[in-house]
């Protein structure tokens, strides 16, 4: 896998994908589907690094896969369910690919789904009653959580040509 360039550290080269979200998530789950074609399945990642950022300059190391194994083109991936941390960068550095031969030098990726939780505040009025004089007030409360949702997807990344 002859690749002089890289996203985030010299010592680890690759392909890379990087995508800025229009809302930060705590990312908890991914998947890459692989190219539904004859080379397409050769072509997808094996070795990989995936990444986060806020602000597109420092990153942070968020997993590293050796070995991702497809079933039926799709690898899926929850082994961040528990994160908490918001990212509005994602970035995926692809360092080997499962196949060998003539499909050695081409990586393709025909989706990458990101799943996390969006961060929410939900302001509340609490009108109960205040001291004295059986006056009313009102005061804000900020529940603050995670929402789940589905985040984004993107695709069709085509003949990534190795550099």
């Amino acid at each position: 896998f002859p690749v002089t360039i890289f996203l985030v550290e010299s010592t680890y080269k690759g392909e890379f994908i990087c995508i800025k979200l229009p809302v930060a998530i705590a990312l908890t789950s991914y998947s890459i589907v692989a190219v539904n074609s004859t080379e397409g399945a050769g072509r997808a990642p094996k070795n990989f690094r995936l990444y986060a950022s806020n602000n597109g300059t420092s990153w942070t190391t968020l997993q590293t896969i050796t070995g991702a194994t497809y079933t039926t083109r799709v690898y899926n991936n929850t082994g961040l369910s528990a994160n908490t941390t918001l990212y509005s960068y994602y970035g995926i550095v692809i360092n080997q690919i499962i196949g060998s031969g003539t499909t050695s030098g081409i990586t393709q990726i025909a989706e990458w789904i990101l799943n996390g939780k969006e961060y929410f505040v939900n302001y509340i009025n609490d009108t109960s009653g205040g001291s004295g004089g059986g006056g009313r007030y009102v005061r804000c409360k900020a529940v603050r959580g995670f929402h789940h949702r589905r985040a984004w997807g993107v695709g069709n990344f085509s003949d990534l040509a190795l550099s």
